[in-house]
């Protein structure tokens, strides 16, 4: 056998081996796939926005900025995160729709009100990740929307003054915490990220 024969074989061994693996990789993800429930890879796929659209450790973790586990994986280890994480995501797509959809709306400008109250947008999309209506200040450049989290309804009256203080406080359009509420602040005229989601 030649060196050239032999150079030849082993390079033949090696893309072998690593079709071998790659089908191997792909076999298992498509029998992981296919064994989930479809609810289960929807909240998988949503959940995996989390880094670009939820401010750290909003979701009960400090893990944002780290290198992120495989989707399946993640879900596999915690899938109460997962799911945590998919209704903060779920919360943030809705209050960005419902921005995009109101504009400047002088009937709510410098009110505060309930999003169930604002017509023109399907009633499935005026809620939060957990089916509440939102409480949202529409003020002269920014817009606030305020979740309960999936806590009780929240009392929008009540909750003037917390939402100019978030409105103040906000640097970017990410979902955050302030106390036990969930806040989305965004300015008019910024591009809000487009996720896909209906």
């Amino acid at each position: 056998m030649t060196t050239r024969t032999r150079v030849i074989c082993w390079i033949l061994i090696i893309v072998a081996a690593v079709a071998g693996i790659v089908w191997w990789q792909m076999a298992r993800l498509r029998k992981g796939l296919r064994t989930m429930p479809a609810d289960n890879a929807r909240e998988i796929l949503v959940a995996a926005l989390s880094a670009q659209v939820l401010a750290t450790g909003v979701d009960g973790t400090q893990q944002m900025g780290q290198e992120p586990e495989p989707l399946l994986d993640q879900h596999q280890k915690n899938p109460g995160l997962v799911h945590r994480r998919y209704l903060l995501v779920l919360t943030w797509v809705h209050a960005s729709q419902i921005f995009k959809a109101i504009g400047h709306n002088p009937q709510i400008e410098g009110k505060m009100v309930s999003s169930g109250t604002i017509p023109g947008i399907p009633q499935q999309e005026r809620v939060d990740g957990w089916g509440r209506p939102y409480c949202i200040l529409a003020g002269p450049d920014r817009v606030t929307f305020l979740s309960g989290g999936g806590n009780a309804a929240l009392n929008c009256e009540s909750l003037l003054q917390t939402a100019v203080q978030a409105a103040s406080r906000s640097t970017d359009s990410r979902l955050t915490k302030d106390g036990d509420l969930l806040v989305a602040v965004y300015k008019r005229g910024e591009r809000i990220p487009t996720t896909g989601l209906h």
